[in-house]
């Protein structure tokens, strides 16, 4: 059994929030070779079978959830980026997911 150790590159990383569920499943598989499982979080969203197994298993701290959201796609060009209003898809400052 390896010892607990923080990544060297990254020493004061506590945790990672994936946007896919695979990429979760991926960087615990990392976590696990370098011993980091237990000093750094793994968060993500929405759960495939490996995800929802990790998350069982508590090495998956948590997943958020979304049902089905429909959304136009937005094309922004170099010539659109200064004038496009990006408080219609950005996240207030203070939202907490």
């Amino acid at each position: 059994m390896r010892a607990s150790r923080r990544p060297t590159s990254h020493p004061d990383i506590h945790g990672i929030f994936t946007a896919a569920d695979t990429m979760a499943v991926e960087s615990i598989k990392s976590l696990t070779q370098a011993g980091a499982t237990d000093k750094i979080k793994v968060s993500t969203s929405n759960l495939n079978d490996e995800a929802r197994a990790a998350l069982e298993k508590g090495t998956l701290t948590c997943a958020s959830l979304l049902g089905r959201i429909e959304a136009a796609a937005l094309l922004v060009t170099r010539e659109k980026v200064a004038s496009y209003d990006f408080s219609k898809i950005i996240a207030p400052a203070d939202y907490q997911p």
